[in-house]
């Protein structure tokens, strides 16, 4: 098992200082589930897969769809769990199950596969260190300062080095 909780504190609303979710002002660490998770969890799973070849894991934490399960069965778990979504779901689980069905039985279609033999843990290999992922060449390289998006726009102030 990878994990299906991460400790957590609730933030803290900055008009009113307080906690966001508190009883009488007062907070404990608690557990952080659901979506927030899920990469934290595969990476942990990765590890495990690869530490432990020869043992059976299930992956927990984050699963709402086949999309993210099939993570956890290309990783090499055998099974998956859920319980977030399961407790979101109005209708108490059922649709979640049903869609993870579904969706796995889709992606079997359409790929060919008769089980989940034929496609688990295909995936554990790609999941290296740093030191073996190829770097761009020092005139591609742009340092992080990508000019189409995020917070670290060139600007004027800050150019793009070349």
């Amino acid at each position: 098992m990878s994990s299906n909780t991460f400790p957590s504190l609730p933030l803290i609303d900055p008009e009113t200082l307080e906690f966001e979710m508190n009883v009488d002002g007062l907070v404990s660490s608690g557990g952080l589930g659901g979506p927030a998770i899920l990469p934290l969890s595969l990476a942990k799973m990765a590890q495990l897969t690869q530490a432990f070849p020869d043992k059976a894991f299930s992956g927990i934490g984050g699963i709402a769809t086949f999309a993210h399960a099939l993570n956890y069965f290309l990783l090499g778990c055998g099974t998956v769990q859920v319980c977030t979504a399961a407790m979101l779901d109005h209708a108490i689980g059922p649709n979640v199950i049903k869609n993870l069905i579904e969706g796995m039985q889709q992606f079997m279609e359409k790929r060919g596969y008769a089980s989940l033999e034929d496609f688990r843990g295909i995936r554990k290999d790609r999941v290296v260190v740093q030191s073996q992922i190829r770097r761009p060449s020092a005139a591609d390289y742009q340092g992080g300062y990508e000019p189409v998006e995020g917070y670290a726009m060139p600007t004027p102030e800050r150019p793009v080095l070349a």
